[in-house]
Parts: structure tokens; sequence; C-alpha cells
């Protein structure tokens, strides 16, 4: 169900048009994600390794179009004992990437690596979104809970999550904070964690609230499906175990009072009762499993539920008084 909507979102935000001054936006926020830079006597170059084709093919395609510079995507093979699969890179060298780097505010002055997200870079809405589409597609993982069981109602590690791992703490807070803004959210509903630089987001609600400010429509309804599902199928679950609860009770409801006359009737026999008392008896025993309104319904005429429970009171307080 994860990979489903995982999907479902890069393929809206690899199908959107990125141009103008967004293409910056676009690429500082997917260089933060999963961009490497190797410094050179040069200046500093930049590669990508992905395992998502599309997008790197994205970001070649954006940088050709804003930079006039066309690079070639090239497919490996890595097989090593924490990952094996094919990864796809794109490799930029320093006489291009160091254009590249300024203007998407990575890096000044050639090698002075740059720890803000200027509002010249996403200051606008339209930027926001940009920058927040290249950090999902090259970084960013959204979990939902793939079994009702699992879902315990905002658990990062059991229930919603949407993540992005970036490839350094160097810019962590300044992110954090345009997700804040961009998405509408309080203050203390993003989270980050210093160990693997991870910017994380665990409700729903507030996933959703990001998933607009980023450009997916598409997976917002998505996510609201599936929310929806699991509120329908926990209301169906509360409701079968209160059923059950209802049904345990009555068994034993039941039990305690067919005891009840048995042992009246061991005592003092239940002749000796008053005819209304007497005639309860009888009908309990005779019908053990029914709870207490179908049981006075069998009664000629019938009687209420109240009325044979405050009877079932009184042949519970005979037994009492015989013991």
């Amino acid at each position: 169900m994860s990979k489903r909507i995982i999907d479902e979102v890069k393929r809206e935000l690899l199908a959107e048009e990125i141009g103008g001054c967004c293409s910056y936006a676009f690429l500082s926020g997917a260089i933060r994600g999963s961009g490497e830079l190797g410094f050179t006597f040069k200046g500093f170059a930049l590669t990508f390794r992905h395992d998502d084709k599309e997008f790197v093919e994205k970001i070649s395609s954006v940088i050709e179009k804003t930079f006039g510079e066309k690079f070639f995507v090239e497919e490996t093979y890595i097989d090593m004992a924490i990952k094996k699969g094919t990864t796809y890179v794109l490799a930029i060298p320093a006489e291009t990437a160091v254009g590249i780097l300024e203007k998407c505010e990575i890096v000044r002055s050639r090698c002075e690596l740059v720890s803000t997200l200027p509002r010249t870079l996403v200051g606008r809405k339209c930027c926001k979104k940009a920058y927040l589409a290249g950090l999902f597609l090259s970084c960013g993982y959204l979990g939902v809970p793939d079994q009702i069981n699992e879902w315990t109602g905002g658990k990062s590690r059991c229930g919603y999550s949407l993540e992005y791992k970036l490839n350094s703490d160097i810019v962590m807070e300044p992110i954090k904070k345009l997700i804040i803004k961009a998405a509408f959210l309080d203050e203390n509903s993003v989270f980050t964690r210093k160990r693997g630089s991870v910017i994380y987001v665990k409700n729903a609600e507030e996933i959703a609230k990001v998933l607009t400010a980023t450009g997916s429509n598409l997976g917002v309804m998505s996510l609201q499906e599936i929310v929806l599902e699991r509120q329908m199928k926990n209301n169906i679950n509360r409701a079968n175990n209160f059923d059950l609860a209802n049904i345990d009770k009555s068994v034993n409801a039941s039990e305690k009072q067919i005891n009840d006359i048995k042992y009246i009737d061991g005592k003092i026999g239940i002749d000796s009762l008053p005819p209304a008392l007497a005639e309860t008896c009888r009908m309990r025993l005779a019908y053990p499993d029914v709870g207490l309104e179908a049981l006075g319904a069998l009664f000629e005429p019938p009687i209420s539920k109240s009325c044979i429970n405050h009877r079932m009171r009184k042949l519970a307080s005979i037994a009492t008084k015989i013991q």
C-alpha cells in the first residue's frame, strides 16, 4: 500500500512542468536530498545517484532547459551487502556544476557551502512547491499501515509517516521551517532526527497538508481514501467487539440466573414460589440462550424486559437468602 501511494505521488510530481524561477528551487531541493558534491580544484562537481530512473532523467531535463547543458544518465549495477540493484547516475563536472550550485543556493563563491534557504530561492509560493517536489522525489518516503491492526493512531513506526532523509543536516532546520510555513502546520507537528538527517511528519491530516503544499493532489486523495477505509474498519471492529462483549455479558447473566433457579429448586422447589416467579423459572430453564427482552416476548401475554429483569433480581435475592 505504501509503495502504491508513493508511486502515485512521484508520477504526479514528475509530470509537472518545471521552468523559470522554480527550476532553481526544484534542483536545490533535489540536491539537498540526494545530490553528492565532490570538491575539485575548479570547484564542486555534482553527482546524482538514485534508483528512480525517471527522477534522474527529470533532473537532466531541467538542467538542460535551464542551463543549456545536456548530460546523459548512466546505468550501473550495485551488488553490496547493504544494497543490491540498478542505480542511475548523472555526473555534472565542476565547470557546469559551479553555476548550478550557486544559482540553487547550495554554494556561493565557488566553495562556500550555504546553510540557509534564502528568500530569493523559495520566497514565492510556486518556488516553495517546486522545492518540496524536488526534495520528495529525491529523498521522500511516505508510509501508511498495510494492516488495520498496525494502525495505532500516530506512532511513526506503526502508523502514517512522511519522511525526508537529507544528504546532510546543514539545512535541516531551514527545511523544517519551510515545510511548516508552506503547509500551514503547527511547529510541534514536524520533527527531526539528527541521526540520518531525517525530517518527518507522523499524522495523516498533516501529511495531507504537506502533500498539498508539494503539489500532489492525487496523493492527498489516495491518502484520504486510506484514512477513511481505516476509520470504517475501526468502526466495524469496535461495533463487533461491543456486540461480542454484550453477548458474553448476556451469557454470563443467563448462566447465573439458571444456577440460581436450580439452587432454589433443589432447596425449596420452584412450585413454592409465587406463580409469576415460578413461571419465570420454567421459561428461563426452557430457553437458556435467549436475552431477557426475547424471553419476555415468549410469555402469554408478553411482559417487558424491565419486568422480567425485576423478576430475575427477585430470584437472585431469594437464592442469596437461602444460602
